[in-house]
């Protein structure tokens, strides 16, 4: 989905995934994105994004020129090692390139160590938080009612393990973001209070990193 989003806007896009069959599924659906007047390129010119099946450990390998910028998106958690991936990001970007990563938020959405709770004597629902600064290797059900026996990995971090590997493979932070989820409670006694929780404590986090260099 992003590789459209920015082929629409005229970048070169290239997409990477491990799966051969989700590849092809994105080559299937993407279609020819003209550029807007200014865009990058000849004016009215189309181009796809390319799409890659190449493992994320694996992005030193590729032969393609230097990169602008890159992104993973909703990925790094379920990737075990993921410095190879930090690592693969920096050789394979220009100096002052941009990397952006998107995760659930290492600190408020730990699987299975982390969930609502409700205060019936404060009215008040919280995020309750087991334990945080050991990492975990947890199976996610991918489809509980239809296919329970088919799951994958999650790989909870603290943030300062994300932290410490971008440094360590050349990068500096600029940003931080912290989102919270869009999800509305429909009208009952504990929607405000339900609203308000989610609209203060964020359950996504986002991360910007320049690589350091000349």
């Amino acid at each position: 989905m992003l590789c459209r989003e920015l082929a629409k806007l005229g970048v070169e896009a290239v997409g990477v995934d491990a799966s051969e069959e989700l590849i092809e599924a994105a080559r299937a659906r993407s279609r020819p994105a003209r550029e807007p007047h200014g865009g990058r390129g000849r004016p009215g010119r189309e181009r796809l994004p390319r799409y890659l099946a190449l493992a994320a450990q694996a992005l030193e390998s590729l032969a393609e020129p230097a990169f602008d910028a890159a992104a993973c998106l909703l990925a790094i958690q379920n990737m075990d090692p993921f410095e190879p991936v930090l690592l693969g990001c920096a050789a394979r970007l220009k100096a002052g390139g941009r990397l952006v990563l998107v995760m659930m938020h290492p600190s408020f959405r730990i699987p299975r160590q982390s969930g609502w709770g409700w205060d019936e004597a404060r009215q008040l629902q919280y995020r309750r938080v087991d334990a945080y600064l050991g990492p975990l290797k947890v199976p996610i059900q991918a489809h509980p009612g239809n296919a329970p026996d088919l799951y994958t990995w999650s790989f909870h971090r603290p943030l300062e393990a994300y932290v410490g590997a971008l440094v360590r493979a050349g990068f500096l932070i600029d940003r931080l973001e912290e989102w919270p989820s869009d999800r509305k409670s429909e009208p009952g006694t504990r929607s405000r209070a339900e609203n308000r929780a989610r609209a203060e404590i964020p359950l996504f986090m986002a991360l910007r990193a320049v690589k350091s260099g000349s």
